[in-house]
């Protein structure tokens, strides 16, 4: 073999002689690129004998090339714990001039190599690659000849560097084709390099920006760098041009330097160059280059520009340009804290500027330390002037910055408020007491901004903090009640927000208002334009100073609106506390509400007046539909902060309701409405509900959402189960949880058993599923609540496919779900703290669960529903002669729960009784009646209600028909019924029915009651219990007259028609012929209403009432005789004891033709 490689190196030799003056041939070679490589030239060369094969491809239309952007780091490429320089090929793909990609053919080209090669890689990301061509010489370029000998792509690693063996060859020089590859460390068992001179200047020294000549004018360059032989050439102090030079611009030299020692290859020593001119002769800023004289290769060192030996104060403000003009002023407002405005200054002068002293007008101060500054050459220093807060009063003047020849003067003013004035500066990052902002949405609201403004030029000292509101509509920050005194100014700092840009039609301006309650009618007091806020830009934007000098005198809350704005600095008026200042901050109407359950709203509302707010001044009152339903104390409310109110009641009826709340002052006439919500009340549902384990915190719960895969199992002893009964048929498990994501179809299957168990062994081990029992085997989706993270709503809902019977045991649930579709997301479940009752394994969705070990969760909180089963109660409702009462209404009550039933025809009612194991009374309403009410009641067996008559009340001029029940003296009726007339029904005829107006009443006539002013009665109380056994309808002629003090259903009398009494007519009404009973019963539902039965073809019947007594009336005997004076037709007086002991006759009683038979 060494005869062969002899045989090689000789061949070698003689090709390179005959293309070369020389050739080193190197065994065992080995190189680490160790030597700094500058890659921002695309055809760089990163070694002695490499090459760069650099095609490229245009990248834009002016014709430039696209190259990848190598890169060389002189560490971080460890190789059995050596630390290695890297070369790093970046991604070799670009967009091209016609906007599509492309990929480039880059490739370094190694020396070249006899034998075997090899180098070290690591993979960078994803889309990497790793090739090796043979180069072949073509037109005086080495291109890629065919495809490639060895590809290392599959062998790349991204985590770990890997050794790259490449083939044998012989005389071949390679390209390394790499994307988003890392190498180092190329070895091979022979190259062949040509004998090189070269050296390579690093570690340049930088020029300092300034030349600072000294007092003689003179100043000093100075340059050191190191020079390294990188050649493969010996080379000595005798060599031509062994030297470095200094050159200008020009390429002129302005001083050379002997590089005074031998190098050999590899070899690297320190240099050192300098020269001296003077700043009258060589005034203009002037770029050197270093130039090695052997290779003649030039490296750029920097540029420097001279500077005489004098001081050049120069003044600006912080952050600006220009400096200060000689006659500049400032005005810093009305302030009654410290207000600072940043100042620098400035030496661009050769030698130190020195303040002795500086001038300060009363009430101003800066914040050097000394009264002395001294400033050095080619620096700065930041420093304020401070208007001082702490001295009240207008201060006026001009600042003096002595500095001998270099003198600057400003002028300054301002005002410090009393210490009673209002002012807002928001450094602690909260509102003031009192003030307040508006919201719109989730996005709308105003923030404290302090990044924008620590990062800013315009940042003071104490000024680190502004409010700022970024949103698409105005809104306002709102101070307390505010008293001004004739002329007083209000003022603060206004700006855009960092946002905020003149082509967004959402940047609007600032508006000043003033309010007297601070909620509604506002006035405008200024308009500020977006042009007036100043446009400079230092991550936000420079403030202006506005005053707002047309308030009026007195107290106002004053607002400032904005959408995209930022204020600060704000300061006017006195602090004027208000009797009571809230605005609502939220209110929760929960959307739906369920019949006979409690349905609580909440309000929030927040104190802004600058007094705390006592719960015993003030109310809060829910609405429903416009009635008061509910009414709750307040809560103590410190000063801005919030207090939450909740209201409950349950609603007992179907539908749709408007809800609203109401909180209303206490001392004096002051409120605030929440908006009205739309609110649907489902019917009861047939479940109870019991929660099941303490909400402590908030944690994985049964499914850890994260992963697709779950499998959990829980015990809930009997200990736990306190709200379940034995016999409960369970048909519903919930967990509640607070997430902001919807999983969809999601499979789930769940198990549950009754159980002794009180604890789960240790070491777990799942409980067999096929001994369980299987509830639930679908799809379910967990639904996002609402969207709000921050709110815990039903999750993971589990509807059994059957309800489960408990045995008045614990409990045992074992749960499996698989995500479908999508990806887990974090869901927070309620949680007891106790991880000894639950265990719970997850993967993704390619592992097999099996594989995985349960772990220990906190208890979920369980919620379980119970079917109810509804009970019928029944009974009846009689008058006292036990004659049924029809569409008499019966409510079970228990607290707020209520069940509602109507009798019907036959008396008899019956309720549907879902929570019936409560207590319960009952009352009995029916018009005409006495209320009935029981304070309990036996379910299983109610008891009958008989129910008294009641008075009629009656609203002026309504007409209603009475049944007298006894005998009533005409000096007995005003007792029956005051300011109110009863009429019998004389003859009905010609479309007319007639009345006569009726002195007294005889026992079972059917009277017409006219009522004569509003809130009439008509009772029959002061006879005693009255008995309806002989209650009957009255004929007249063709007419019948029904009373509806007597609830009995009437039936309509055949041939005829049923009138009902409207205003001074009866109206015909038109029955349903296909149910005219049940009509019948509905009319005469209707409290006390005029109706008769006559045979007409009339649709109305005029109402003729006669008030002038006519006809005879027959009374009874015994009641005549118990009258007083008794008159013949003629007027005579013939008794004054009755009508007893006379002779058979017509007589005149009480204004009334009596017959005495």
């Amino acid at each position: 073999m060494k005869k062969i490689n002899f045989i090689l190196s000789l061949l070698l030799l003689w090709i390179v002689g005959a293309t070369n003056a020389g050739a080193v041939i190197t065994d065992n070679y080995k190189e680490v690129f160790d030597t700094p490589i500058d890659t921002s030239d695309p055809e760089f060369i990163p070694a002695l004998g490499w090459g760069h094969y650099t095609e490229g491809f245009e990248k834009n239309e002016a014709g430039a090339l696209f190259h990848p952007d190598y890169e060389w780091y002189d560490k971080g490429f460890t190789i059995d714990g050596v630390d290695y320089s890297y070369i790093y090929v970046p991604l070799q793909q670009g967009k091209d001039a016609y906007g599509g990609y492309q990929c480039d053919n880059d490739m370094l080209i190694t020396p070249l190599i006899y034998g075997k090669s090899s180098f070290y890689a690591k993979a960078v990301s994803y889309s990497y690659f790793l090739r090796i061509y043979k180069m072949k010489e073509k037109d005086g370029k080495w291109v890629p000849d065919g495809e490639p000998i060895a590809d290392f792509t599959s062998q790349l690693d991204r985590y770990n560097i890997k050794k790259m063996e490449i083939p044998e060859v012989y005389g071949e020089r390679l390209g390394i084709y790499a994307n988003m590859v890392q190498f180092s460390v190329f070895e091979a068992d022979q190259v062949v390099i040509p004998e090189t001179k070269q050296l390579l200047l690093f570690g340049i020294s930088s020029l300092d920006k300034y030349a600072n000549a000294d007092k003689d004018g003179n100043y000093t360059i100075s340059v050191t760098a190191t020079i390294k032989n990188t050649g493969n050439v010996n080379l000595t102090t005798d060599e031509p041009n062994y030297n470095v030079s200094i050159v200008d611009s020009k390429n002129q030299v302005i001083v050379t330097e002997p590089i005074g020692k031998a190098l050999a290859a590899g070899e690297s020593t320190e240099i050192k160059l300098s020269y001296t001119r003077n700043y009258a002769e060589f005034k203009d800023t002037e770029t050197i280059s270093l130039v090695e004289n052997v290779g003649k290769k030039s490296y750029v060192v920097g540029t420097y520009t001279p500077v005489s030996n004098e001081p050049k104060f120069q003044l600006y403000e912080k952050g600006e340009e220009k400096e200060v003009a000689a006659d500049a002023s400032y005005n810093f407002g009305k302030t009654r804290n410290d207000v600072y405005k940043k100042f620098t200054i400035t030496n661009d002068g050769g030698s130190a500027l020195n303040i002795t002293s500086i001038d300060l007008p009363e009430g101003f101060s800066t914040s050097f330390d000394a009264a002395s500054v001294a400033v050095e050459p080619h620096t700065s220093k930041d420093f304020s002037i401070i208007l001082k807060g702490d001295v009240v009063g207008v201060h006026e003047g001009t600042i003096k910055f002595n500095a001998g020849d270099h003198t600057k003067e400003i002028k300054v003013k301002g005002e410090t408020a009393p210490e009673t004035t209002w002012t807002a500066t928001f450094e602690d990052r909260k509102l003031p007491v009192g003030s307040r902002t508006e919201t719109s949405g989730y996005y709308g609201y105003w923030n404290y901004d302090s990044y924008y403004k620590a990062y800013s030029k315009w940042v003071t000292d104490n000024d680190q903090v502004t409010l700022n509101v970024n949103t698409s509509e105005e809104l306002k920050f709102i101070t307390p009640r505010l008293k001004f005194a004739e002329g007083e100014t209000f003022e603060f700092d206004g700006a855009r927000s960092p946002s905020a840009s003149d082509y967004d039609p959402q940047t609007t301006g600032l508006t000043v208002y003033y309010s007297a309650d601070g909620n509604s009618d506002w006035k405008v007091a200024r308009t500020i334009d977006i042009s007036e806020l100043p446009t400079e830009k230092d991550k936000k934007y420079k403030s202006a100073r506005f005053v707002i000098d047309n308030i009026p005198a007195g107290s106002w809350y004053i607002g400032i609106g904005a959408a995209k704005g930022e204020i600060d600095n704000l300061v006017g008026g006195t602090l004027d506390p208000d009797a009571h200042s809230w605005t609502i901050a939220s209110a929760e109407f929960p959307d739906k509400a369920e019949v006979n359950s409690v349905y609580t709203a909440s309000v929030k509302v927040t104190n802004v007046n600058p007094v705390a707010e006592k719960a015993d001044t003030y109310k809060a009152k829910l609405y429903v539909d416009d009635e008061l339903v509910s009414t709750a104390n307040g809560v103590d409310i410190a000063t801005g902060e919030n207090g939450v109110i909740e209201l409950s009641f349950t609603p007992h009826a179907t539908g749709d309701i408007k809800a609203k709340i109401v909180v209303e002052a206490t001392d004096i006439d002051y409120s605030l409405t929440t908006d009205e919500a739309t609110v649907t009340v489902n019917k009861e549902s047939p479940l109870s509900h019991t929660q099941v384990g303490k909400f402590e915190n908030e944690g994985k719960g049964p499914v850890n959402t994260w992963n697709e895969k779950n499998e959990s199992e829980v015990l809930y002893p009997a200990s736990k189960l306190t709200g379940l009964k034995k016999g409960d048929k369970i048909t519903k498990i919930v967990f509640r949880a607070k997430s902001s994501y919807s999983l969809k179809g999601n499979k789930v299957l769940a198990w549950i058993e009754n159980t002794e168990d009180e604890t789960l062994a240790t070491p777990f081990e799942p409980r067999n599923t096929e001994e369980m029992t299987k509830v639930f085997d679908g799809l379910t989706d967990f639904d996002s609540c609402d969207g709000k993270s921050k709110d815990f709503g039903d999750y993971v809902i589990i509807d059994f496919d059957a309800p489960f019977v408990y045995d008045g045991k614990g409990l045992r649930l074992h749960l499996s779900q698989e995500l479908t579709q999508g990806y887990g997301s974090y869901s927070y479940f309620e949680v007891e703290n106790d991880k000894t009752l639950c265990y719970n394994r997850n993967c993704g969705r390619s592992s097999d669960i099996s594989e995985y070990s349960y772990n220990a969760v906190e208890l979920p909180v369980a919620h379980f529903y119970v079917v109810l089963d509804p009970k019928a109660v029944s009974s009846t409702v009689t008058d006292k002669s036990g004659n049924a009462i029809a569409g008499a209404k019966v409510t079970l009550k228990s607290d707020n729960i209520e069940y509602y039933a109507v009798s019907d025809a036959t008396g008899k009612y019956t309720a549907n009784v879902l929570k019936n194991s409560l207590a319960y009374g009952s009352t009995i309403e029916a018009q005409g009646y006495k209320k009935v009410v029981a304070e309990s009641v036996d379910l299983d067996a109610p008891a009958a209600a008989k129910m008294d008559l009641d008075k009629v009340v009656l609203a002026a001029d309504t007409k209603a028909f009475c049944v007298a029940p006894m005998d009533v003296p005409a000096s007995d009726l005003s007792l029956v019924s005051a300011k109110t007339a009863f009429y019998e029904l004389a003859s009905v005829a010609d479309g007319k029915a007639n009345f006569n107006i009726a002195t007294q009443l005889a026992k079972n006539n059917v009277y017409l009651v006219v009522a004569k002013e509003d809130g009439m009665s008509v009772s029959f109380d002061m006879y005693g219990d009255i008995d309806l056994a002989n209650e009957k309808t009255t004929a007249v002629g063709d007419a019948d007259v029904a009373t509806y003090l007597c609830r009995r259903q009437l039936t309509a009398v055949d041939g005829k028609k049923t009138f009902r009494a409207a205003g001074d007519k009866f109206v015909a009404v038109n029955f349903d012929e296909t149910d005219p009973t049940a009509q019948l019963a509905a009319l005469y539902a209707a409290p006390f209403e005029a109706v008769i039965n006559v045979a007409s073809d009339a649709d109305e019947l005029e109402i003729v009432l006669n008030d002038t007594p006519s006809g005879i009336t027959n009374i009874n005997a015994a009641k005549a005789n118990a009258a007083g004076s008794v008159y013949t037709v003629e007027g005579v007086q013939v008794s004054n004891k009755g009508t007893k002991a006379l002779k058979p006759g017509l007589y005149i009683v009480n204004g009334k033709k009596v017959v005495v038979k």
